[in-house]
């Protein structure tokens, strides 16, 4: 029987379902409609508003902040500050924001109308456009979370269970258990119940080596892609288009091509035959200016020995220089003093500032030791040397490793070996990834943000670091640029398979096979010569060994008891200093290197520059403002076997292009800067839109288009510069320079600079005999005492140049630190004098520097004999560089006699004894002229 309820049910259920079917259809109905009305809104009124109002920032093809509001689908990818709508609410979509505030467009573009925006609203709200397609994920979510969570065990370096999950495929794969993923279901993925269950990564390996467990978040998205049906999509990343450079390239004046511009009229007749003098007088005329008159002789030679070299130049050579009365005695100067070897240290010196160049990786409180970095600092002093074609000298820094095939020439040849070592020069910014600590995935990005700002600002003279979380603000270079430069390191640098800068101490044990790779560019490159004379003395050392324990047993006489004891001393004697040779060679047969290994990891955009906000996959590339019709940046593979991208080189075939609108200004503008004392560019690390602009824009491309024409031979340049009027004349300032020239931006005078800090301590020891010109090899080492003084030590052959002291970012020699040696974080492209009262108070209170003044001294009294008046010409000449003048020298006699008086009055002092050999008063003497300005600047 029914119960009643039933019946009543049963009575109605027909009438019950014909309802809802009705309601169901209504809403149907009115949701179609609704969506058809959405989607008019779009056709008919949004699209066209964006399109004239918006599209010209931010179309299909121009997307300023990386903002492409031509679809809705493009909209909901938002840009570089992440989506701009979101769907169905309008008071959280950031445009709608911008738009109702008239943020947007910006100002001078014309506004939307009230109705405008009231559709826009109305739009959002509705959100049906916005919403297809908006929630499906492919392979582009996951791969980042992949690379970096998993695939330090499971990657191309190591595959722990035969695993690899770098792509969908090897997860499909599987390893020794089995497939990694089961597409359209997660739980039974086993790669999803290992991070699940807490089993990847192991708990013991946490911290090592950047590892680090999969976010809640981040495992939800690679659950909902592989339930999704683990989507891939073909999207190759965007490449530039180097035929069709940004309209900026054409309008701002850096990025505009070298032109050779027609050499200027001669103002002066003879005085300005140099081309450089001609485009200079042409701006001081019109300003009612002209060139100050030159300097004497003795002035410019201390000027000139200085500049090139980094030294006063010595006595004999300023008495030869003031006696050389042939027309061309300067021209000979400067071709000897370029000649000299010195040249390259204190040339070498401005380029390892702009390379960051230390002895110590930094970045954390250990600064561990470079051991092998010297090598690098060796190789830019000899290419100084050499005049290494500034052309050869990028190209083997940015790409050295990408030119030989070093793998299959072992033992490596000279050539091979120098051009591994250039690549060095990428390998200077701090790095503290070698200890685990400061080894996760942040640090090793930073130390690649670092490499870029140096390569930018360096050479390029561009701020490429200001893109790195959005775009540049003044110059042509979005975010997505950015990373498609740090794309052209991905195959050396690359934060997702990183390699320390130092192994671990245990690394050998724990992973042999990354060990051997790191040493297929460092330990296993062998330095022929080196270690053949390496090998000759131990085989000396043991021969010798043989030789006499074979003449001892000739010694009848002699007791097998102290025999035996002989042996054994000898023996020991021998294992050390055996040991001490080997220690040598394998010092010798390891180089700081950068080198591809031909397997990059995708490079996506970082969002805010967040490492943990990957966007839009990008492919290698240079900024579109910089393209250059004529050599576009190609990627080609290198020419030898190895696995290589070629990136790297194709950087350097573009920088090095005589097309390129910025290497060949820059470098010439950083010499001009090093000679005058301030750039053509006053910011010699900007020529962006924020920099300053060129004193002298045809002087500048003259120089630029100079070089490139002679070879890139910076010797030349220098030779050109330094034999100008405008680098011989006077720095004396008169009223009238103060009125119409006051910075010297015209060059109308020389600028006068104080010594830099190498040039301080080298010329202490120089004129106190001490300074060993011992070149090249692993720095010196210093002493630091435990209040803080750091002094280089004092070996058997003296003090080296400071160039060749060991420069640890946490104790620079003291010396060096209290004169302005820059710290490198991560490098120094403009050193900043300074004037402060612990500089005169080092120089009289050191020890060092004392010590120094009695050698000093001691020097003086061999040269000049014990007459004083001669002993006044000999410390001038030495320390001055010229002879005194008549009132400086009876001031100076006067000195001595009263310092004379005190020391001999002193010496009955038991307190005060007198230093054996010592002439205390011209010891004095000499110390109190080392802290005068005379002594510390370069008129």
């Amino acid at each position: 029987m029914w119960s009643f309820p039933s019946l009543i049910l049963k009575r109605w259920q027909r009438p019950l379902s014909l309802v809802l079917i009705c309601i169901v259809s209504t809403v149907l109905a009115d949701t179609r409609a609704s969506e058809q009305e959405s989607s008019r809104l779009y056709r008919e009124k949004i699209a066209p508003v964006l399109t004239a109002k918006c599209g010209k920032c931010h179309g299909s093809e121009e997307n300023k902040a990386e903002l492409d509001l031509s679809t809705p689908q493009a909209m909901m990818r938002g840009g570089e500050s992440g989506p701009v709508v979101v769907p169905g609410n309008p008071d959280e979509s950031l445009f709608v924001e911008y738009i109702e505030d008239n943020t947007m467009p910006p100002e001078g573009e014309p506004a939307l109308t009230t109705d405008e925006k009231r559709w826009l609203r109305q739009w959002v709200a509705a959100g049906k456009d916005l919403r297809i397609g908006s929630n499906s994920l492919d392979q582009h979510a996951v791969t980042p979370l992949m690379w970096r969570r998993c695939t330090a065990c499971h990657g191309g370096e190591y595959q722990q269970g035969d695993l690899d999950l770098r792509t969908r495929a090897n997860m499909l794969r599987g390893g020794e258990s089995g497939p990694a993923m089961v597409i359209g279901d997660a739980t039974k993925s086993l790669m999803i119940r290992r991070v699940e269950e807490k089993l990847c990564p192991p708990t013991a390996d946490l911290g090592q080596a950047g590892i680090e467990p999969m976010r809640e978040d981040e495992l939800r998205v690679v659950i909902e892609w592989i339930n999704s049906g683990a989507t891939v999509i073909e999207t190759p990343a965007p490449e530039l288009h180097p035929d069709s450079p940004n309209a900026d390239a054409e309008v701002f004046w850096s990025f505009r091509p070298i032109r050779t511009p027609e050499i200027p009229e001669s103002s002066y007749g003879q005085v300005d035959s140099n081309p450089i003098d001609r485009f200079l007088a042409r701006k001081l005329v019109g300003k009612g200016l002209q060139f100050s008159p030159p300097a004497d002789k003795a002035t410019l030679l201390r000027r000139l020995s200085y500049d090139l070299l980094g030294l006063p130049p010595a006595p004999a050579d300023v008495r030869l220089f003031l006696a050389d009365k042939r027309p061309d005695a300067y021209q000979r100067m400067v071709d000897r003093l370029l000649a000299s070897p010195r040249y390259g240290e204190r040339w070498g010196r401005h380029w390892l500032d702009l390379a960051g160049y230390a002895d110590s990786e930094g970045k954390r409180s250990a600064d561990t030791i470079r051991p092998w970095a010297w090598r690098y600092r060796d190789y830019v002093i000899r290419a100084w040397n050499e005049d290494k074609p500034y052309s050869d000298f990028l190209f083997e820094q940015i790409a050295g490793d990408e030119m030989v095939d070093y793998d299959q020439q072992l033992p490596a040849d000279e050539a091979t070996i120098e051009k591994l070592i250039a690549t060095g020069f990428l390998r200077m910014a701090p790095d503290g990834t070698s200890a685990n600590p400061v080894n996760q995935f942040s640090d090793r990005v930073e130390v690649i943000a670092d490499e870029i700002d140096i390569l930018g600002r360096g050479v390029l003279g561009l701020t490429l670091s200001c893109a790195r979380c959005h775009s540049h603000k003044y110059d042509p270079i979005s975010q997505r640029e950015y990373y498609q430069i740090a794309a052209i390191f991905r195959g050396a640098y690359d934060e997702y398979d990183w390699m320390v800068p130092q192994p671990f101490n245990n690394q050998w044990e724990k992973s042999k096979q990354r060990y051997l790779q790191v040493c297929s560019a460092e330990e296993r490159v062998q330095v022929a010569s080196h270690n053949e004379r390496i090998a000759e003395q131990i085989v000396a050392v043991r021969a010798a060994f043989e030789s006499e324990s074979t003449e001892d047993k000739n010694e009848q006489s002699e007791s097998d008891e102290n025999r035996k004891k002989k042996d054994q001393k000898r023996a020991a004697d021998l294992k050390k200093k055996v040991e001490k040779l080997e220690a040598e060679r394998r010092q010798l047969s390891k180089i700081r290197a950068l080198w591809d290994r031909g397997r990059p990891s995708p490079t996506y955009v970082y969002r805010r520059g967040d490492e943990t906000q990957p966007s839009q996959l990008v492919a290698s590339g240079i900024p579109r403002a910089l393209s250059i019709r004529s050599a576009p940046f190609q990627v080609q593979p290198p020419e030898h076997r190895q696995a290589k991208t070629g990136r790297r080189a194709a950087l350097a075939r573009w920088l090095v292009h005589d097309d390129n609108p910025l290497v060949a200004r820059v470098i010439v503008n950083r010499v001009w800067h090093h000679h005058f004392g301030s750039g053509i560019v006053k910011s010699v690390d900007n020529f962006g839109k924020l920099g300053t602009l060129p004193t002298h824009p045809e002087l500048l491309d003259w120089l630029a288009a100079d070089l490139q024409a002679h070879g890139w031979s910076l010797k030349r340049l220098h030779r050109l510069i330094v034999t100008t009027t405008a680098y011989r004349q006077s720095s004396k300032v008169t009223k009238e320079h103060l009125a119409r020239d006051p910075d010297n931006r015209l060059v109308s005078r020389m600028p006068l600079r104080r010594l830099s800090a190498e040039e301080v301590r080298d010329t202490i020891l120089q004129v106190a005999g001490e300074l060993s010109l011992r070149a090249f090899g692993p720095p010196d080492p210093v002493t630091v005492r435990k209040d803080g003084l750091v002094s280089s030590t004092l070996l058997a052959t003296g003090r080296r140049r400071s160039v060749y002291v060991r420069h640890r970012r946490k104790e620079m020699p003291t010396v060096l630190e209290t004169f302005d040696l820059p710290q490198m974080n991560p490098n120094c492209v403009t050193r900043v004098d300074s004037t402060v009262v612990s500089q005169p108070l080092y120089l009289w209170n050191s020890k060092m520097v004392y010590e120094a003044a009695q050698s000093f001294a001691r020097q003086t009294a061999l040269a000049a004999g014990s007459e004083r008046a001669a002993q006044v010409d000999e410390v001038w000449l030495r320390l001055l560089s010229r002879l005194p003048n008549d009132e400086e020298r009876i001031l100076a006699l006067s000195a001595l006699a009263e310092l004379e008086q005190q020391w001999r009055e002193s010496a009955t002092e038991p307190s005060k004894p007198m230093d054996a050999g010592v002439d205390s008063a011209l010891a004095a003497f000499c110390h109190t002229l080392l802290n005068t300005a005379d002594a510390l600047f370069v008129d």
